[in-house]
């Protein structure tokens, strides 16, 4: 009975000393793991040493994908030391920035920004110099002077300006100047052309309709919006009135404010030279009461009130071509308000001795 008890004994004695043997074996196996030096991790890279049927990997690689310290106190890999010590004249990366700062891609500071990081891979994006076309445009506003006659048979009369002693007439003064009118200024481009200046004039032009007239005196299509926006000039000449002459004066003063508020807002750099329209014949004068010469001379009157001396000029045309009477020449017009192609001459004297300011 009592052999049988001790025989019972001996499998269960066997099975903890192997137990306490491979216990002893494992120590020793992960000590020689941790005294070798070959891992930081023991007993994950033991538990693959035992799937891997006990062959060691030569390189080391950390399961979270990280080389260096996770607190990034300890000693920097080659690899973040090459990414650390990048050229300084590069201007990407400070070689003594604390690793733990330095996460993903790299990155370096812009100058011109505040630190922002930009990508290292991509280029700073360059700001354009402003361009002086892409600033917005002011719009110019015109000043009405108050009407100065203390009686109504007096006329308006325009500041003098001081004149130099001789005159000089630039052969390239006109070369930057666009005269703008109606049929009159048309006559004007071939009868009386002054070498050098630009002519936008078309048959029954007036200062209402001008904005969104096409001209018959240029190679264009466009309106003078149009041909404002795209060209600039240096000096505009402005001969209009004549037709639409009649109505109330403040209507017409209202057109006339609006084309050199748009035509100052489209050229800034260009003065404006207002001329006065014309008189007409004695008999086409009497025909009608919006061609009398009285209703003319308030228009050009109102006209004066635009002058600033400053960007709006004023050359006084309006009696160039009369008789005596203070009227136009009979025998030099045949409606009593166009003149004859020879008489454009007197016209272009008159802008080419007086029109320069």
């Amino acid at each position: 009975m009592n052999t049988r008890k001790k025989s019972e004994k001996k499998p269960i004695a066997n099975i903890i000393l192997l137990i306490m043997i491979a216990a002893t074996t494992v120590a020793v196996m992960v000590m020689g793991f941790v005294i070798g030096g070959k891992t930081q991790h023991p007993i994950e890279d033991f538990m693959k040493y035992i799937r891997s049927g006990g062959s060691i990997d030569t390189e080391y690689t950390d399961p979270d994908g990280t080389d260096d310290e996770t607190d990034g106190s300890g000693p920097e890999t080659s690899e973040t030391q090459s990414t650390l010590t990048e050229t300084e004249d590069s201007g990407s990366i400070s070689t003594n920035k604390d690793p733990e700062t330095i996460t993903g891609t790299d990155t370096f500071s812009d100058p011109q920004s505040e630190g922002t990081p930009v990508p290292s891979d991509s280029v700073p994006e360059t700001k354009k110099p402003e361009s002086t076309s892409d600033k917005k445009t002011e719009s110019a506003t015109v000043t009405i002077a108050p009407d100065i006659r203390k009686d109504p048979s007096e006329r308006v009369t325009v500041p003098e300006i001081e004149e130099p002693s001789e005159r000089v007439n630039d052969p390239d003064y006109f070369s930057d100047a666009l005269f703008i009118g109606d049929s009159l200024t048309v006559g004007l481009s071939s009868a009386g052309k002054i070498d050098g200046a630009t002519y936008f004039a078309k048959t029954s032009m007036s200062p209402s309709s001008a904005l969104k007239s096409t001209a018959e005196t240029i190679n264009s299509s466009g309106t003078l919006t149009q041909y404002l926006t795209n060209h600039s000039f240096g000096k505009i000449y402005i001969l209009l009135g004549i037709n639409g002459m009649g109505g109330q004066l403040s209507k017409s003063q209202s057109a006339y404010k609006k084309l050199l508020e748009t035509v100052l807002t489209l050229q800034p750099d260009a003065i404006i030279i207002i001329q006065s329209v014309f008189h007409v014949t004695a008999k086409k004068s009497a025909s009608s009461p919006s061609f009398r010469n009285s209703v003319i001379e308030a228009y050009n009157d109102m006209l004066k009130g635009f002058v600033d001396s400053k960007t709006i000029f004023f050359l006084d045309t309006e009696g160039i071509f009369d008789d005596d009477t203070g009227c136009m020449r009979a025998d030099w017009s045949r409606d009593g308000v166009h003149i004859y192609m020879k008489y454009y001459k007197i016209w272009k004297e008159v802008i080419l001795n007086d029109g320069k300011f």
